[in-house]
């Protein structure tokens, strides 16, 4: 059970036994190992939870003493309360065969009171951030309110959590002594203003009234010193009157508002001062809850008057069970904008638009059309049908599931506890009521026709549809595990039944798949036969000619192209650079940056040209220093013409994983991919520098043929991402998605029947 800490240590365990510490670079290898085990086999460890939630078959070990003389037992430990729930227990040696015989296979006789100690112990319908936060809160203020089972923590965590807070404290009061004591040294005739936090910036362009709504909710929700902040800064925002009375209200029950907030940390001195001053803060339940209110406040972007108030509410929407706090400021938002004393005309549209009321944004414009009315229609005609789906999904934030309301196959909107009909659960983009730039080429109109194709093609099926918000491209959870769903730009979370949406690499094409997108996606790690098996030569062909014609005839990508022509510079890899931060540059074996430095080196060598174009959203300062480093030494060139120009004159094209990539398998370009990608299996795909050298060496020789490339892109744009106006493909992915998700369902339902038949207490 303990870590193997050397060869001699793996050599130990004799034939038959892997050195899990072997294992090649893998970012953590508890979930690969976690896939690969029949059964684990574990003491005290937090294995056990991650081996419960991933369903895997569980046997207890402890072997010449009992569980309760572990050093990190308690009477609340898993291990201890539940261990009839967990699988055996095995004390002597001679039993841990039969023990691992017994759990093999799916129906082992702990089955079903696993199912339920995972649906006790876990959150798997969204929230999870809410409850955890609340969890510590109350381990902090010592008022545990949950089921000891959920409340699991070992006796020392309370006091490292507190530390850890103070720590951070500190280290932000530092900062900030540090950056005004550089300020007072810096001259008056050159001393910049003074830099304000993220919080007053986007308090000081909120209007008074506004404030005061968010302190009353404060008030409500029992935090105390964050209500006495906002108050305090509604009256800098000129809406003293209204703050003085709204005090007046509270004053009898909450006597901090007498004076200005003021937090300050001080150093405590030796160990003991130390554990004095952690002891003081547990007792402050305010330190917790402002710190939280805070942090959400700090998270906001103050661009614009009402910029934080929305980021602010985004934040609680994607946390979606964190039902008190996120429908009280739903509808305090809700009852702001619709008050006409309350603020500007634009503010409180924005608002509504923002919250997803799209119908009503555009009801309260003004009798003379402005560029935000014009907008605002724009953005309805463009959503069609979709804008009363998306007023739904924003009713829907304000109430509970039953009570939410979904359309039926026959078109009638009904609360979900009235529907027999089976559910799926559709996310809405707040974007969606917003019109954007033209710098993504068709992107808004590819999500837009894919979603009302979807919400068809669903209907058509049977299926009612439940129309959800998600804020953002992060935090999107649905709301329940027990009807399957569709959300954007997400990953394959452990959630059965859930569909990743993403805008694709190739133009107007959406990605809609059971994995995700990209490294993660289902096509990821299959190999090239099976995911062209079975596509005819002749259906590749069309397929082909199609996407030849609209995408590289037209000049069509992702985004729009500059039409300056490709530099003259004769034989050239072209390498599409993309942005360092985004979420796929994880999954690079060969990061960007130093895929640029070895290209650079080798084309010294080569006698070919490097011609690097970087990504147009890119902004870090360490990709234009790099470049302009290669382009002074004269080893790459750099170009702005347009991507399909660029990949036609190439020998090949280099990428880590960028969309690029894709786009040149339709010029029939040899592709060279350094990470893993939704197309990698149709590149040559290396995993290390000496993998790279040896690929490039073979340029100029066919590296995939061209009829398995052109049957990969039937698949790749009929069955992973579709075209948006390709309704036959997008019913097609849905029906086969939902359709798999029905037999995944009725299979579980079967098995736990089967299991209700066995005795557990005869089976110990």
């Amino acid at each position: 059970m303990t870590a193997l800490r050397d060869a001699a240590d793996a050599a130990s365990l004799g034939s038959g036994a892997i050195d899990a510490t072997q294992i090649a670079d893998v970012l953590d290898s508890g979930p690969y190992l976690m896939e690969l085990a029949d059964v684990v086999v574990s003491d005290m460890s937090g294995a056990i939870f991650d081996s419960l939630y991933c369903r895997k078959p569980l046997v207890l070990l402890s072997l010449g003493r009992d569980l309760e003389a572990h050093a990190k037992a308690d009477p609340s430990a898993l291990e201890i309360a539940h261990t009839d729930r967990i699988g055996p227990l095995v004390l002597e040696p001679q039993d841990l065969h039969d023990a691992v015989e017994l759990m093999l296979g799916d129906n082992h006789p702990y089955t079903e009171v696993n199912e339920e100690l995972v649906r006790e112990s876990f959150v798997q319908r969204g929230g999870c951030a809410a409850i955890a936060a609340a969890g510590i809160r109350s381990f902090i203020v010592g008022e545990p309110q949950h089921h000891d089972l959920q409340a699991y923590v070992a006796s020392n965590v309370r006091t490292a959590i507190l530390g850890k807070a103070h720590d951070a404290a500190m280290r932000r009061l530092s900062t900030t002594s540090k950056a005004q004591a550089n300020s007072k040294a810096v001259k008056a005739t050159t001393r910049s203003p003074r830099k304000l936090s993220p919080v007053t910036k986007a308090l000081n362009r909120l209007p008074a009234s506004l404030l005061v709504t968010l302190a009353k909710i404060s008030h409500h929700a029992g935090m105390p010193r964050a209500e006495s902040y906002l108050y305090f800064r509604s009256r800098d925002a000129s809406g003293r009157e209204a703050a003085t009375r709204s005090l007046a209200e509270t004053s009898a029950t909450n006597k901090s508002h007498t004076t200005k907030l003021n937090i300050r940390a001080t150093v405590p001195k030796g160990a003991a001062a130390r554990q004095e001053l952690l002891r003081r803060l547990q007792d402050q339940e305010e330190f917790f809850g402002l710190g939280l209110c805070i942090e959400d406040w700090a998270r906001s972007r103050p661009d614009v008057a009402r910029r934080a108030l929305y980021q602010f509410y985004c934040a609680a929407a994607n946390l979606r069970f964190s039902r008190t706090k996120n429908r009280a400021l739903h509808n305090a938002l809700v009852a702001f904008a619709n008050d006409s004393q309350a603020g500007t005309t634009q503010v409180r549209r924005a608002i509504l638009r923002d919250l997803g009321y799209l119908s009503e944004a555009v009801a309260l414009g003004s009798s003379e059309a402005d560029e935000a009315q014009t907008k605002l229609v724009s953005a309805a005609n463009l959503l069609g049908p979709l804008a009363k789906y998306l007023d739904i999904a924003a009713a829907n934030e304000a109430t509970g599931l039953l009570g939410q309301a979904a359309i039926t196959p026959d078109g009638e909107w009904l609360p979900v506890g009235d529907i027999k009909a089976p559910i799926f659960e559709m996310s809405l983009m707040l974007g969606f009521a917003r019109i954007v730039g033209e710098e993504n080429d068709g992107a808004r109109e590819a999500m837009l026709s894919i979603t009302q194709n979807a919400v068809d093609a669903l209907r058509r099926r049977g299926w009612a549809i439940l129309p959800r918000i998600q804020a953002g491209h992060r935090g999107a959870v649905p709301i329940s595990s027990e009807f399957p769903s569709a959300t954007w730009h997400t990953t394959h979370s452990g959630v059965d039944g859930q569909i990743h949406l993403k805008v694709g690499p190739l133009n107007s094409h959406i990605i809609i798949d059971d994995r995700g997108y990209s490294g993660w996606s289902s096509l990821a790690h299959k190999p090239l036969a099976e995911i062209i098996s079975n596509i005819s030569r002749d259906e590749a062909e069309v397929q082909y000619a199609n996407l030849y014609e609209t995408l590289v005839a037209t000049g069509r990508s992702k985004y729009k192209q500059q039409t300056e022509p490709v530099p003259d510079v004769g034989k050239y890899i072209f390498y599409p650079m993309q942005v360092m931060t985004d979420t796929v540059a994880r999954l690079a074996h060969i990061n960007g940056l130093r895929l640029l430095q070895v290209l650079a080196e080798w084309g010294k060598m080569s006698g070919y040209k490097i011609i690097v174009k970087r990504h147009p959203k890119c902004t870090v300062a360490a990709v234009k220093k790099a470049i302009e480093r290669e382009q002074k030494a004269g080893s790459i060139v750099v170009s702005n013409a347009s991507i399909h120009e660029l990949i036609a004159g190439a020998e090949a094209v280099v990428a880590v994983n960028s969309g690029v990539g894709a786009e040149a398998l339709i010029h029939l370009k040899p592709v060279i991919t350094t990470g893993d990608s939704d197309y990698a299996a149709a590149t040559t795909l290396t995993r290390n520098e000496a993998e790279l050298a040896e690929a490039l060496s073979r340029i100029g020789t066919p590296l995939t043929s061209s009829e398995d490339i052109k049957r990969f892109l039937w698949t790749f744009t009929k069955r992973y991402q579709v075209h948006e106006a390709d309704r036959d493909a997008t019913f097609a992915r849905f029906g086969e998605l939902t359709g798999q998700f029905l037999k995944d369902h009725e299979r579980k339902q079967k098995n736990t029947a089967a299991n209700q038949e066995l005795s557990l207490p005869n089976l110990l």
